[in-house]
C-alpha cells in the first residue's frame, strides 16, 4: 500500500473512531443512558459539591467517581438510577463478550482479543467485508441492544 494510501486510511480510521465516540457517549458516565438516571442523581450531587466531599468540576468521570465514594449519603432515587445503570453496563459487556465468542475466528485474524470494545466495533465496522454472516448477526444484534446510535452492519 502506497504511503498516501496509508494517510488516507489513517485518517478515515481515526474519523470514525471519534464519530463512534461521540455516537455513544449517552451510554457511558456522566451522561448516563437511559437518559434521566443521572438527572435522578443531579441534587445529591450538588449537595456533595457544597461540602468537601466532591470537588466542582465539570467533568463527568469525577461526577460518577463522587457519587459512588458516597453512596451512603445518596437519595434512594439515586442509588436506584446508580444500580439500573451498572446493570445496563453490565448486560452492555455480556453482550459484546458473547460475539467476541461468536466471532472469534474474526477476532483472531483482526486482532482484537485485547481491544476495547469501541475499537473492535470499529474494525469489525471497517473490515464487514471479511466477517461471517453468523458474526454480523451477533453484531447487529449487539447493536441494536445497546447501541443505538450506530448503523448495523449490512
Amino acid at each position: 500500500m502506497k504511503r498516501r494510501d496509508q494517510t488516507i486510511l489513517s485518517m478515515l480510521v481515526y474519523t470514525v473512531t471519534m464519530l463512534l465516540i461521540a455516537s455513544s457517549l449517552r451510554a457511558f458516565p456522566g451522561t448516563m443512558s437511559p437518559q434521566g438516571s443521572i438527572e435522578a442523581c443531579k441534587q445529591d450531587y450538588e449537595k456533595l459539591q457544597d461540602g468537601t466531599s466532591c470537588p466542582k468540576t465539570a467533568h463527568e468521570q469525577t461526577e460518577i467517581d463522587c457519587l459512588l465514594s458516597n453512596l451512603n449519603k445518596l437519595s434512594p432515587t439515586c442509588k436506584d438510577a446508580l444500580k439500573e445503570q451498572k446493570d445496563a453496563w453490565q448486560a452492555k459487556d455480556s453482550s459484546f463478550a458473547a460475539v467476541k465468542k461468536v466471532c472469534k475466528e474474526e477476532v483472531a485474524k483482526l486482532g482484537l482479543t485485547a481491544k476495547p470494545q469501541k475499537a473492535a466495533m470499529v474494525e469489525f465496522m471497517l473490515n464487514k467485508d471479511q466477517i461471517s454472516a453468523a458474526c454480523k448477526k451477533s453484531i447487529n444484534e449487539h447493536i441494536a441492544k445497546h447501541l443505538s446510535g450506530l448503523r448495523p452492519l449490512d
